[in-house]
């Protein structure tokens, strides 16, 4: 009944591959903006070295955070912080 019955013809391997996703602040740590000489640059070292930042990924969360830092409600960083969030969400995208 089985005479042809050839296992590595018929037979389907299934593998899964785990793919781990950085958080913000693991992406941030190896991200083009630790090195860099601007704006960017310094709000990815002054988050890297700020011991209370959030640990969350939630943009909503980060951005809240950032405002609360922020004296008199300064647009500029908040952009900027905005930029780099859109950098990491590329990098999820790409990788998910």
């Amino acid at each position: 009944m089985f005479h042809n019955y050839s296992p590595f013809i018929c037979d389907i391997i299934i593998s899964k591959e785990v793919i781990t996703l950085k958080s913000f602040i693991e992406w941030l740590k190896t991200s083009q903006y630790l090195n860099s000489d601007s704006i960017k640059g310094d709000i990815a070292r002054d988050i890297l070295r700020d011991k209370t930042f959030p640990d969350t990924s939630e943009e909503d969360r980060l951005v809240s955070y950032m405002n609360s830092k922020l004296k008199y409600g300064a647009l500029a960083p908040i952009s900027e912080f905005k930029t780099i969030y859109k950098s990491y969400l590329a990098y999820i995208n790409k990788n998910s």
